[in-house]
């Protein structure tokens, strides 16, 4: 049977997967992809942003052979801090695979990306997950491949399992200092503010727009808040 037109001149294009949700997690990976190849029109599988998160954490050479098959970028998402990551996936040991994932797909010259699903639990742990954002160093590491960083906040949908934690959806006044300057003070304000017209230093313009959102954060908040609101209004500008 020839699947890519001859037999059946009405299907122009199939591609075949073997997984849901976590490509990689099943032992047999490799030979996974090549089922997939040998079924999918022309031979051409797929990949997305997306990993097994549990598989790449365990098996040393799963990352490079996803970057040998032709993976970019991988999603990788967090809850929260270690407590709060494990306890919404109901898995002991996640947040750490979360971040031996992060490593392994650097070393093998794929950029990660971490998604932030916006709750209750991790508004007050925003600050410690920014942090260790710094501490990898994962700005300069990313933007050695050639990429920008990524970090962006999402909130769980009312589906599935998501309907359970509607109780810990965040509430409109634990969001309003988080989204204030993004829809109400211009960029052009910032400038006027916290320009410096005889200032020599080169600055990329999202650094320069970095600069300003850390001043007007201090002079509205005060230090304690000056890490969480720079990086915070970044990346729902994002």
């Amino acid at each position: 049977m020839d699947l890519s037109g001859k037999d059946y001149p009405f299907i122009e294009r199939l591609t075949f997967f073997t997984w849901y949700r976590e490509p990689g997690f099943a032992p047999d990976y490799r030979e996974l992809w090549e089922l997939e190849k040998e079924l999918s029109t022309n031979h051409e599988a797929k990949r997305w942003e997306l990993l097994s998160i549990w598989r790449p954490a365990r098996d040393e050479a799963h990352a490079q052979w996803a970057a040998d098959i032709g993976t970019e970028g991988c999603q990788i998402s967090f809850f929260g801090l270690e407590e709060t990551s494990d306890y919404f996936t109901r898995r002991p040991g996640s947040f750490e695979d979360s971040l031996v994932a992060t490593e392994r797909c650097l070393d093998a010259g794929i950029r990660p990306r971490w998604q932030l699903f916006l709750t209750q639990r991790i508004i007050p742990e925003l600050d410690a997950l920014l942090a260790l954002v710094d501490q990898m160093d994962l700005e300069q590491r990313v933007w050695q491949l050639g990429h920008d960083f990524e970090i962006f906040i999402h909130m769980p949908g009312p589906g599935g399992e998501g309907f359970r934690i509607e109780h810990l959806h965040p509430t409109a006044d634990a969001l309003t200092a988080m989204l204030y300057a993004n829809f109400h003070v211009p960029v052009s304000e910032l400038a006027r503010r916290y320009g410096r017209r005889d200032s020599r230093l080169l600055y990329r313009p999202s650094d320069l727009e970095e600069r300003w959102l850390r001043l007007w954060g201090e002079a509205r908040y005060g230090d304690k808040r000056n890490g969480m609101w720079r990086r915070r209004s970044r990346t729902i500008n994002r």
